[in-house]
């Protein structure tokens, strides 16, 4: 688990998304998003497969319209159903599932590309970083996938972006490859202070990396919090299912206590008032 003890709710805001509906033929897949990143702040987006993750890095780098909503990056207005910056005004970096990596091109002209002419040392500077500056002439189809992953990062953080998106960077990779290459990542997001919003599937992967973790089903937010604050106290069935296993026990609660289960107190305001029950109450029990 991340356990960086900065206060991010004092820093500057580097994106802000408000009230971002999106949808296709018809069919809502992103219902009201709202939250925000501060500077250097990692954020882990978390949810199951067709959820809409990769809809909101799509929208945030402008590979994406919105139909309403809004999308501003460093306090400028990029995205809503009036404006629209194009994707190579935002400063945003992306690392593709696939890499996305050029075939035809080596390693360094791959790093390369995008950049200015005035640039070039920068290419080696995050080679240098990652360990690849041997792999410069290399080809793509010439490199194992751990290598490749490195590759599209450099690529990605180069042009010095003000945020870098990773869309399930890790996935392609084996598990003993995928937990180096994760150590290596998080170094490099941290020692660089670069803001980063990572797409996983994966809990303990959102955990491991993230000062935040921001949860979604079916388009729609369901909690957001640090990975502590969402193991431990999760607003939903979903989110303590999500986290891992669980035991679920249904019952009623009256002025603060469960019945059956008198020794366990609740002091939330909202669950103790006088004289009342509450149905559909689950006790959620993790294994740790």
């Amino acid at each position: 688990m991340n356990n960086n003890n900065f206060n991010f709710s004092n820093s500057y805001p580097e994106l802000s998304i408000n009230k971002v509906y999106q949808s296709y033929s018809e069919k809502p897949c992103l219902k009201n998003i709202t939250f925000d990143v501060s500077k250097g702040e990692i954020i882990s987006l978390l949810g199951p497969s067709g959820s809409g993750k990769t809809t909101i890095l799509r929208s945030i780098a402008g590979l994406e319209r919105i139909i309403s909503g809004k999308i501003s990056i460093d306090d400028k207005l990029v995205s809503s159903k009036e404006t629209f910056i194009p994707p190579e005004r935002r400063k945003i970096g992306f690392v593709f599932q696939d890499y996305a990596l050029f075939p035809h091109l080596n390693v360094l002209d791959n790093i390369l590309f995008g950049l200015k002419r005035d640039q070039r040392n920068r290419a080696f500077e995050v080679m240098e970083l990652l360990g690849i500056e041997n792999l410069r002439g290399s080809y793509p189809h010439q490199i194992s996938g751990g290598q490749q992953q490195r590759v599209a990062l450099a690529r990605a953080i180069a042009p010095s972006p003000r945020i870098l998106l990773l869309d399930e960077p890790f996935v392609r990779l084996d598990i003993r490859l995928r937990e180096k290459v994760r150590d290596e990542v998080l170094h490099l997001l941290k020692i660089s202070g670069t803001t980063a919003i990572i797409v996983t599937h994966e809990a303990e992967e959102a955990m491991f990396m993230s000062d935040r973790i921001v949860v979604i089903n079916e388009g729609e937010l369901m909690q957001i919090g640090r990975p502590g604050d969402l193991y431990n106290r999760p607003k939903s069935k979903f989110v303590a299912e999500f986290f891992g296993e669980v035991n679920l026990i249904p019952g009623k609660i009256k002025k603060g206590r469960i019945d059956g289960f008198n020794s366990l107190k609740f002091y939330h305001p909202s669950l103790i008032q006088k004289n009342k029950y509450f149905q559909n109450l689950f006790l959620f029990l993790h294994f740790d």
